[in-house]
C-alpha cells in the first residue's frame, strides 16, 4: 500500500470517527428545554397551531424521560405547558388527567428523595412563577382541578418538616379555593391553623397571610386589612393589585363583598394614583370578534364588563375562559379613542388583540 492511499485511508477513517464522535454527542447532548418551550409556545400563542405546540412538548418530554430525576425539573416544566395549553384551547376537564399525571410524578420524585425535600424544588416554582391557581379559577371544573392539585402539594409538604413553610403556602391557596367554593368553614380553619403556625416574618408576607376568607367576619376583616398593610411594605404595587383583581373574582363567582367596598375603593384610589398603568391595543388580529366589533388599534382599554383591567394578562385569561361558559351574555368594552369614550358590545371569547401598557 502506498503512502497516499495510506494517507487517503486515515483521513477517511478519522471523518468516520469524528462523525461518529458527533452523532453520539448529539444523542447525548441535553436538550435546551427553555428553547424549546419558547418555540412551543411561539406555535400556540402566534401560529394558533395547538396541535404543533403539543407535538413539540411531547417530543420533549418522551426525550427528557419521566424516571429520569436528574430532568426533574425540566419535566414539570415541560409538562406545566402541555396543560396550560390544554387549559387554554380545550378548558380544565380535558386538562385535567395531564393535571393528575404531572403530580403523580411530582409525588413519585419526592417519596425516591433519600435527603428529604429540596427547598427549591420544582413544586414550588410551579406554583410561584406560572401562578397556577389564576388560570385554572376562570374555568368550569377549574376550582375542582386546581383544590386536587393542592391537596397532593399539601400532602407532599406534610411529610418532612424541611417544606414547613411551603407547607403553609400551599394551605392558604388551598383555604382561597375552599372560599370559591363556598367552603367558608374550611376556609377558616385552614387559615387560623397557618397563622397559628406561621411566625412573625412570615405574617409579613403576602404569601402567608389570613386572607379573603377572614373578610367574612368583622374580626376578619381587621385582621385582614392589618395582614395586608403589613405587605404592603414589602411590595404595596403587587398587593394591591392583587387584591384589586382578587374582588373582582370573588364578584364573579358571586359571594358577597358588600362590607368591602369602603376598602377596596381606598385601594383602588390609592392604586390608581399611584401605579396604575392603562393598557391599550397595539396589533389586531384579521377576522377577530375586535376587528369585527370595529375595535382599532391604540384605543385604550378602560374598562371590562365594568371593571379597570388591571393586568393584561389576567384579562386574556378571562376573555379565553368566558368560550367554556354556558348562557354567558355578552361583554361591554369601554375604551378611550383619541379623548373619545366608546363602549363595544362583545361577545364572549377570545377578543383577537395584542396589548401592552401605556408608558
Amino acid at each position: 500500500m502506498t503512502r497516499r492511499t495510506i494517507l487517503i485511508v486515515a483521513v477517511l477513517f478519522a471523518c468516520f470517527s469524528l462523525k461518529a464522535y458527533s452523532q453520539t454527542l448529539e444523542k447525548d447532548k441535553d436538550i435546551d428545554v427553555s428553547t424549546i418551550i419558547q418555540v412551543a409556545q411561539r406555535e400556540y400563542y402566534v401560529n394558533n397551531n395547538y396541535d404543533k405546540a403539543m407535538a413539540i412538548l411531547s417530543k420533549a418530554a418522551k426525550y427528557l424521560g419521566l424516571k429520569n430525576d436528574s430532568k426533574y425539573q425540566e419535566i414539570v416544566d415541560v409538562n406545566w405547558f402541555q396543560i396550560k395549553f390544554t387549559l387554554l384551547e380545550k378548558g380544565a376537564i380535558s386538562a385535567q388527567p395531564l393535571v393528575e399525571n404531572l403530580m403523580k410524578g411530582i409525588e413519585a420524585y419526592h417519596a425516591n428523595l433519600s435527603n428529604g425535600f429540596s427547598f427549591y424544588d420544582n413544586a414550588v416554582n410551579l406554583m410561584l412563577s406560572d401562578n397556577i391557581s389564576k388560570h385554572f379559577i376562570y374555568y368550569p371544573n377549574g376550582i375542582q382541578v386546581i383544590g386536587s392539585m393542592l391537596d397532593s402539594f399539601i400532602k407532599i409538604y406534610q411529610e418532612d418538616f424541611l417544606g414547613e413553610q411551603n407547607l403553609r403556602m400551599f394551605q392558604n391557596s388551598k383555604s382561597y379555593i375552599d372560599l370559591l367554593n363556598g367552603d367558608v368553614k374550611s376556609a377558616l380553619s385552614l387559615l387560623s391553623e397557618i397563622m397559628e403556625k406561621a411566625d412573625e416574618y412570615e405574617k409579613d408576607k403576602p404569601d402567608v397571610n389570613y386572607g379573603h376568607a377572614l373578610f367574612f367576619s368583622k374580626q376578619g376583616v381587621e385582621k385582614a386589612i392589618e395582614q395586608y398593610k403589613g405587605a404592603l411594605k414589602l411590595d404595596e404595587e403587587f398587593i394591591a393589585k392583587s387584591l384589586l383583581m382578587d374582588f373582582q373574582t370573588l364578584r364573579q363567582y358571586n359571594l358577597d363583598v358588600s362590607g368591602l367596598k369602603n376598602y377596596e375603593n381606598q385601594v383602588r384610589t390609592n392604586y390608581v394614583k399611584k401605579f396604575y398603568k392603562r393598557p391599550y391595543i397595539t396589533e389586531i388580529k384579521n377576522n377577530s370578534e375586535a376587528e369585527k366589533v370595529g375595535l382599532k388599534v391604540g384605543d385604550i382599554i378602560e374598562l371590562y364588563n365594568n371593571d379597570l383591567v388591571y393586568d393584561i394578562e389576567m384579562f386574556g385569561i378571562e376573555r379565553m375562559s368566558e368560550r367554556f361558559k354556558q348562557n354567558l351574555k355578552s361583554r361591554e368594552v369601554k375604551v378611550l379613542r383619541n379623548g373619545t369614550r366608546l363602549t363595544f358590545t362583545v361577545t364572549p371569547g377570545l377578543l383577537g388583540v395584542y396589548m401592552d401598557y401605556e408608558k
